[in-house]
């Protein structure tokens, strides 16, 4: 409440939220801001790894926020610009129905400021129909050439992407990314969307993108030797999972991830998306589900996505309890390979541990 009272009392404010990649287009955004000379203040969920914080403490004039959803905590923001990068069915355990989610986020949208902008993707249907039912005025991004900012001709490397933006249908650039995954191009297209309806320079906008590196535990570089590379992520949803697997399946090794899931409730709200989540992974271990402090009513473990991915036909799936996970590994080596230890839980402690044997 604190932060959207700041928030709403802002010459110029900015809001992202949305399912996924609110965390690192925050980021994103708050960095391309301080770069083009905008000094921004910015509180985002992680550590921008551009800045070594979590906060960029600027003038009044321009704010930008990571709002969550998970609580409907963003119902208390009064942006005049806002992002929705995405929106799926996700914290059922707060809204019971995808009907209580959608009408969470038409309050959200009622509180921007009219006039105002929103940006939202443009490949999301059900995100589309809410936005324009609102009345607000907005702009789309996303990989349809039907969306007023698209990327077009993609060429995703290791650890960068190189993409032909196209506004209205016009080529206008080619944009290079230092940061992985088709995922992150959307965040990108986010980012221009808004700041571009702002009028700041282009060319400027353009060279501080290059120039972003992205945030803690979103593929954050653990250790890295010519043979192996060990990651830690954040992801936990079965999108979130697939777009960083498959964004490290460019890299062309071995993939071997580590995850542990989050909630008890996500597991079983989501278990079935599960079964093909891990589809670009070449060996799976599983770990037991990270409560977060919930109860667990109906006995739901880890078993439960195990078996999903193995009936959807992964043959390299396996469980080891938390305390197995570095002897296993050890005994295991990856001579050539990528690993990621990927959850929202205390996985990120494994990890650590694990590269501190080298």
């Amino acid at each position: 409440e604190i932060l959207a009272s700041l928030l709403n009392h802002a010459s110029t404010s900015i809001a992202v939220t949305g399912t996924h990649g609110k965390t690192t287009t925050s980021a994103m955004l708050s960095y391309v801001l301080s770069e083009i000379g905008a000094n921004p203040t910015c509180v985002v969920g992680s550590e921008m790894l551009n800045f070594n914080n979590n906060v960029v403490a600027g003038g009044p004039d321009y704010w930008v926020c990571e709002v969550d959803e998970s609580d409907s905590s963003h119902e208390f923001y009064a942006p005049h610009y806002s992002i929705i990068t995405n929106l799926e069915p996700e914290h059922l355990d707060h809204y019971s129905s995808w009907e209580n989610l959608e009408q969470s986020f038409r309050r959200f949208l009622n509180h921007v400021h009219n006039p105002g902008l929103v940006a939202y993707l443009g490949d999301d249907p059900a995100l589309g129909s809410l936005v324009k039912a609102s009345g607000r005025p907005h702009v789309s991004f996303g990989f349809s050439s039907a969306c007023d900012y698209s990327a077009q001709n993609i060429h995703l490397k290791p650890f960068s992407s190189e993409f032909d933006l196209y506004e209205e249908g016009f080529f206008a650039t080619t944009l290079h990314l230092s940061v992985p995954g088709r995922h992150n191009i959307a965040n990108a297209l986010a980012t221009l969307s808004i700041l571009l309806h702002l009028g700041f320079d282009f060319e400027a906008i353009q060279k501080a993108l290059n120039n972003f590196r992205g945030t803690k535990r979103r593929m954050e570089v653990k250790w890295q030797s010519p043979q192996l590379l060990v990651l830690d992520d954040y992801a936990h949803h079965p999108t979130e999972v697939k777009a960083v697997l498959k964004a490290l399946h460019e890299v062309g090794k071995y993939v071997r991830v580590i995850f542990q899931p989050h909630r008890y409730s996500r597991v079983q709200h989501l278990c079935h998306e599960f079964a093909h989540a891990f589809d670009d992974a070449n060996e799976v271990i599983l770990t037991d589900i990270y409560s977060a402090g919930e109860n667990n009513p109906n006995g739901i473990g880890v078993t439960a996505i195990y078996d999903k991915v193995v009936g959807a036909g992964h043959s390299q799936v396996s469980i080891l309890k938390k305390e197995q996970i570095i002897p296993y590994l050890l005994e295991h080596p990856l001579k050539n390979g990528v690993m990621v230890f990927m959850g929202a839980g205390d996985i990120g402690d494994i990890a650590n541990e694990f590269v501190h044997q080298f």
